[in-house]
């Protein structure tokens, strides 16, 4: 159109997306830029509006939807509950516990899939489905490794360690205790505001320093 070679000519396109199709680059727009640069000296953009441009490119393609509107009631509703145990809890114990409650809000309490006929006789089912992972554990704090900890830790720090005789994180350790007989004691460095299995978990820098120095100190210290 232009009577000018293809490698003359330097083409500016903004990157643009394809989620609706249709925003391909068409020849009629195109060559109606390079005429009027080609006339004005200068460069030209040319921005259709959404009825001329599908007009002039025919790239988006009619189409017929149709739609309902209902209200599904799902069939079933799945809730998930962690018991954290201690020492001197009963893992099947607790999970009695929380059958008998629920049998006691008038359901029906099922270690299965309830059949059709239990369907059509109890308005509330549950399958009630559990496992104990392991154990809890826990080293006495006046014991021999507790004491060896709280001197290693005042050597550190110059301070008197907190001191806390169980809690509710156990971390998969206690089948090593029990199988191998031997103490296990959790040393937490992070701040007590890091969001622990939660959106933004985190830890201080400060903190993760004086970790280091923690398990520096015990490793160090005579046993």
């Amino acid at each position: 159109m232009l009577n000018q070679k293809s490698n003359s000519i330097t083409v500016l396109v903004r990157r643009i997306g394809g989620g609706f199709g249709g925003k391909e680059t068409n020849f009629m727009t195109a060559a109606i830029c390079a005429l009027l640069s080609r006339k004005t000296k200068r460069p030209v953009k040319l921005r259709l509006d959404r009825d001329d441009d599908i007009i002039m490119t025919g790239k988006r393609h009619e189409f017929f939807s149709e739609y309902e509107v209902r209200t599904i009631i799902p069939a079933e509703c799945i809730a998930e509950i962690d018991v954290r145990l201690v020492l001197e809890s009963d893992g099947n114990r607790l999970i009695n516990l929380i059958k008998t409650h629920i049998e006691k809000l008038g359901y029906l309490v099922l270690d299965r899939v309830p059949s059709k006929k239990e369907r059509l006789k109890n308005n509330k089912i549950v399958t009630l489905n559990s496992s104990i992972s392991y154990d809890a554990y826990r080293t006495d704090i006046d014991s021999f490794f507790g004491e060896w900890l709280i001197t290693s830790l005042k050597k550190t720090f110059n301070i008197e360690p907190v001191k806390i005789r169980t809690s509710g994180g156990s971390v998969p350790i206690s089948p090593f205790v029990k199988i191998l007989g031997i103490p296990a004691i959790s040393v937490p460095p992070v701040n007590k505001d890091n969001n622990q299995h939660s959106p933004n978990e985190n830890i201080k820098i400060s903190n993760y320093i004086s970790g280091i120095e923690t398990y520096l100190g015990i490793l160090l210290e005579d046993f």
